[in-house]
């Protein structure tokens, strides 16, 4: 099974629950729901539960990435006719009025302009059947912080978290952001360790996590800090850090 890199170093090195599995028990739907995925990306998260997805659940897996929604049919082929992956646009949603029981939009809200975002979310709660609840994933203020120093003490412009992803749609204030669309909000709180002891995994996911450590690490300078995280392994024992994240249920 093909893993982006970020999703390799968060599942590998977990100590607990996985999000994936965490959130999973926090959906509160009917046996028999029609769920929409917006920015599913490989489908990991359907992927991760496949053995617990009761057979009355028609769950719809999009994204815009044709790449990603490849893996992703490969992923959940045995789940269907239950799961369908296919592609949209959340920009250029079409209209489908009180459709879905459920809308899940895993860690995709942060990195969009508040105006999209807005956008997006109206759209959301015209989706939604009276009564169905959209599911929004994304991540705390303090996620990864003993990691992020890290980085960010070797080099101050390598932050695992881009300045770009602002204004943040972080578990702590999200919720001001939701509440223009719904009045019946939820957060749950989500915390897990991980002990990575790989830099070659540790080294590629942050890449893929962080544009500006993207931008950075080319070359020697990749080279240098997979053998500086290499070396701090060998000698200290595992990277502790805190993985902190969060779900709002937000009921129509």
């Amino acid at each position: 099974m093909f893993i982006l890199p970020w999703m390799r170093l968060m599942r590998r090195y977990c100590l607990d629950q996985t999000f994936e599995r965490w959130a999973f028990e926090q959906l509160e739907l009917p046996p028999r729901a029609h769920i929409l995925e917006l920015g599913a990306n490989t489908g990991q998260f359907w992927y991760e539960n496949r053995e617990r997805i009761p057979t009355g659940w028609e769950i719809e897996v999009t994204d815009t990435d044709p790449v990603v929604l490849d893996i992703a049919r490969k992923h959940l082929r045995r789940l269907r006719p239950r799961v369908t992956v296919g592609k949209l646009d959340i920009f250029r949603l079409p209209q489908r009025p009180e459709r879905y029981d459920a809308v899940v939009c895993n860690h995709m809200f942060h990195l969009m302009p508040y105006q999209e975002r807005a956008f997006v979310l109206d759209n959301i709660w015209r989706y939604l059947v009276p009564g169905g609840v959209m599911v929004a994933g994304t991540c705390a203020e303090q996620d990864l912080e003993e990691l992020r120093a890290q980085f960010l003490d070797l080099d101050p412009e390598l932050d695992i978290f881009d300045e770009d992803k602002t204004p943040f749609f972080s578990i702590e204030r999200g919720d001001r952001v939701l509440e223009p669309c719904f009045n019946d909000i939820k957060v749950r709180k989500y915390v897990a360790r991980l002990e990575i002891t790989d830099a070659d995994v540790l080294v590629d996911g942050v890449r893929q996590a962080s544009r500006s450590i993207r931008e950075h690490l080319v070359n020697d300078a990749s080279r240098e800090f997979r053998d500086y995280f290499a070396r701090l392994i060998e000698c200290c024992g595992p990277l502790r850090t805190t993985r902190q994240a969060g779900l709002f249920i937000c009921r129509k």
